[in-house]
């Protein structure tokens, strides 16, 4: 059974739609990422599942159960706002322990849920602070506290890491995937940051322009997008027409002998990292000649003209080639995809 079902989920404002058949389910412990730019409508369908903006029409399933109209105190989905919206005259022990006051929890049962929550988040020493004078992260913390300690059936995190340095980043999200993980409490997050998609989730939802433009893992969307979108999105990419015939694919920058399941004409997408250069004549092998050149360290990024058509190149090899030098690329077929 899944945790979350969302289907057919529509919203208008102002007549205008800004969610458009929305559709995906959750397993219970998974996390999941609403991925896209802003504006796209992924905290609008937070809120909705949350229950504190109503749907024009769809179904949203918890546990199997419709609820649509169950009011959000009731839905055990608990949201987590990019602004912490904590308290600011109660303490971080206080703060943690809002939710368990309002269900009225035995006061021992409390102060130890309150105590492990701290311990958990490593906010020892903490306990009697005002959130004036936390960081961003420890408040961000604490509101994740607050949230978990009342042991919701679904966590909704909308733009965690927005407000946090990028020091400091990267520290949070592994906390919140440690956390996640051991209280096996389901998940959505809300971001327009590829790499916190591609690092912490088990599923990802990209959506643009209030569509759902795939669904899947988050190798899935990144080494095999069904759109030129989403190719786009997940960074630079190689666009290649072809031709395939038998074991013969015929391309824009050269023939191949390479036999695809594809048949006919079609168009593939090819990594910057899935293409290596040298100069020695391999098998298949493409003329080309460097353009551009660009150290970064461990990688090297090139600029590649392949007869009239230029190719963006990541080398992991260290083999530094000069700029209008001539040399041989392969692409490896084993990581192309095929647009739809």
């Amino acid at each position: 059974m899944y945790q979350i079902e969302v289907k057919k989920l529509k919203k208008y404002f102002n007549k205008k739609i800004v969610l458009k058949d929305i559709d995906f389910k959750v397993k219970k412990g998974e996390l999941m990422c609403l991925l896209g730019p802003s504006g796209c409508g992924k905290s609008t369908t937070l809120k909705i599942i949350s229950g504190l903006t109503l749907e024009d029409s769809g179904e949203i399933y918890l546990k199997g159960k419709l609820s649509n109209k169950i009011p959000a105190e009731k839905r055990g989905a608990i949201i987590v706002f990019q602004d912490y919206a904590l308290f600011p005259h109660m303490s971080v022990y206080d703060n943690i322990a809002f939710g368990l006051k309002i269900k009225k929890v035995n006061k021992d049962i409390l102060d130890k849920k309150v105590k492990d929550m701290i311990e958990i988040l490593k906010l020892k020493g903490f306990e009697n602070k005002f959130p004036k004078e936390l960081s961003g992260g420890q408040k961000q913390r604490v509101s994740i506290g607050r949230a978990l300690a009342v042991d919701p059936e679904v966590l909704l995190l909308d733009e965690p890491f927005a407000n946090l340095d990028i020091n400091i980043k990267s520290s949070i999200r592994e906390m919140i995937l440690d956390i996640q993980k051991k209280l096996k409490v389901t998940t959505i997050l809300v971001t327009h940051d590829k790499e916190d998609a591609l690092t912490m989730a088990d599923k990802i939802a990209l959506m643009i322009d209030g569509s759902i433009m795939q669904y899947g893992t988050p190798k899935e969307l990144y080494e095999k997008p069904i759109t030129k979108e989403v190719a786009d999105f997940f960074g630079e990419r190689n666009y290649i027409k072809c031709i395939s015939k038998n074991s013969e694919v015929i391309t824009e920058i050269g023939n191949l002998n390479v036999e695809l399941k594809r048949k006919g004409e079609f168009n593939i997408v090819v990594n910057p990292e899935d293409i290596s250069i040298g100069l020695k004549e391999k098998e298949n092998s493409i003329n080309g000649q460097i353009l551009k050149r660009t150290y970064a360290g461990e990688k090297i990024y090139y600029i590649i003209k392949c007869k009239d058509k230029i190719l963006k190149v990541t080398d992991y090899s260290k083999n530094l080639y000069k700029v209008s030098e001539m040399v041989k690329i392969n692409i490896d077929f084993n990581r192309i995809s095929f647009l739809n």
